[in-house]
């Protein structure tokens, strides 16, 4: 199976409001949607189509990913990300954090599984480089 969905989660537990968590969810959105107009077909991340990366920056434990039917979560723990740093940034340092999550994310996920990781991270790259 090859990637047909790559999201994000800031709030995997549900502790932030929804409300809140719109201008992320948004961008990250947009992102998603831009890298696959980007990235080939058939890209392949351990052979899973869907991956999530989920954020617990309150939790002090390692990055490890969860395996499951087509799908694999990329927990991320060493992120230092908090809701309210990120709405307090203009529109550009919010699209830049979110790009780094990704990247942070596909990161943990080559570490531990066969990903095409160049069509990836040079779409991403690309985006960085666009006006939004």
């Amino acid at each position: 199976m090859y990637l047909n969905r790559f999201t994000i989660s800031a709030s995997p537990d549900n502790s932030l409001p929804l409300e809140k968590l719109k201008p992320f969810n948004s961008i990250y959105s947009k992102i998603e949607d831009r890298l696959f107009k980007m990235i080939p077909k058939k890209v392949n991340v351990g052979g899973y189509g869907y991956v999530s990366i989920k954020l617990y920056p309150h939790e002090n434990r390692e990055d490890w990913i969860k395996e499951y039917g087509q799908c694999v979560d990329c927990n991320l723990y060493n992120y230092p990300f908090k809701l309210e740093d990120f709405l307090s940034k203009g529109t550009s340092e919010q699209w830049n954090e979110v790009l780094l999550i990704y990247k942070k994310g596909l990161s943990v996920l080559a570490a531990n599984l066969d990903v095409d990781e160049a069509p990836i991270r040079e779409a991403l790259d690309q985006i960085s480089k666009e006006n939004i």
